[in-house]
């Protein structure tokens, strides 16, 4: 670009000046992104709508936790949904359908306890994740 200054107004209440800059959004939404670019006291300006954003959210959900204290699978958790805290929710099922665990905090892993922290005997329990308009369901094995 032949611009002298830059503003890049990323549509989530952000704005950048840098003449090539990396935004990354808190929360998966439609985004307006305008740039306006100024080349001695003249400007011009572009608009793009993004609508749908693509992300590998769902590509490491593990099938199996050991909640043994060794530091290792001690917790299902969903690593790539950490950065969406306004839009997440987890829960988890036992084979009857009852809920056993069940959080919107994001940075929470399921740990084999159940919500009044007894623990769940081992076996195959199902899981519903959301993510704003996203629902991925799946099954966890418990291994004590």
């Amino acid at each position: 670009m032949n611009s002298t200054s830059y503003l890049w107004i990323w549509g989530d209440g952000t704005t950048s000046t840098d003449e090539n800059p990396v935004h990354n959004y808190s929360q998966l939404q439609n985004q307006v992104i305008t740039l306006i670019a100024i080349n001695e006291g003249c400007t011009d300006s572009s608009i793009a709508n993004i609508v749908n954003v693509e992300l590998p959210l769902f590509d490491s959900i593990p099938n199996i936790i050991t909640p043994n204290g060794d530091g290792m699978n001690d917790c299902f958790e969903v690593s790539s949904a950490i950065i969406y805290s306004e839009c997440f929710s987890l829960a988890i099922f036992n084979r009857w359908g009852g809920k056993v665990f069940e959080t919107t905090n994001n940075y929470k892993c399921w740990n084999g306890n159940s919500s009044n922290n007894t623990q769940v005997p081992s076996g195959q329990y199902y899981y519903i994740i959301n993510l704003r308009e996203t629902e991925v369901n799946g099954s966890i094995t418990v291994i004590r």
